[in-house]
């Protein structure tokens, strides 16, 4: 399994934040108080961490944090003795640039079978590319290269940014409109996947 999280500029954004906020700021004006708590990258952080306490320990899990274009970092597979540090590691994955969502898939695609085993990507993202990639193309690639992949996206004021992504793998689309929902559908992109009465 490999978790993507989409660390460009606006997941800096408090998920409270207001529609008039919201265009003020994608208009490059001041806005005070726009990367107020409860911020997007917080509660992807938080929900990050309880879902991987579910995880099913046959399971080895990577990260990948897509801080800017050629800027996508990637962890080797950590263990399941291992997951206390990969917590803090996903602590440290703070938002800075554009949105580079190809190059993330690209590198995800890199360390999953997905040919002779089942794979999942958890993608969680608040936006469109914005580096010049095709994140559909590449969904479509992968998914031809590795059958049993398939990619769940975790889309953030639900932008529709990820659908093609999950339609190309098989995926699905789980849309947080707002804090209370965070939690409960960054669990769902990972229990539809993952079999009941695993350990």
């Amino acid at each position: 399994m490999v978790i993507i999280f989409d660390a460009s500029g606006s997941m800096a954004m408090s998920m409270d934040a207001t529609p008039e906020e919201i265009m003020r700021w994608m208009q490059d004006k001041p806005v005070p108080g726009i990367d107020r708590e409860p911020r997007r990258i917080t509660l992807a952080h938080q929900s990050a961490k309880h879902i991987i306490d579910d995880v099913p320990n046959d399971m080895d899990i990577s990260l990948i944090a897509a801080a800017n274009c050629h800027q996508v970092s990637a962890t080797p597979a950590f263990l399941p003795e291992q997951r206390a540090e990969l917590k803090k590691l996903i602590d440290k994955i703070q938002p800075v640039g554009k949105t580079a969502l190809a190059e993330a898939l690209e590198e995800a695609g890199k360390r999953v079978n997905g040919v002779d085993r089942d794979a999942i990507i958890l993608l969680v993202t608040d936006g469109e590319e914005t580096c010049g990639g095709s994140p559909c193309d590449v969904a479509l690639e992968l998914k031809k290269r590795k059958p049993r992949l398939q990619v769940n996206v975790v889309d953030i004021m639900n932008t529709g940014a990820g659908n093609c992504i999950a339609s190309n793998t098989g995926g699905k689309v789980f849309a947080v409109n707002n804090t209370q929902e965070f939690n409960k559908m960054m669990n769902n992109a990972v229990k539809e996947y993952i079999p009941q009465g695993c350990d």
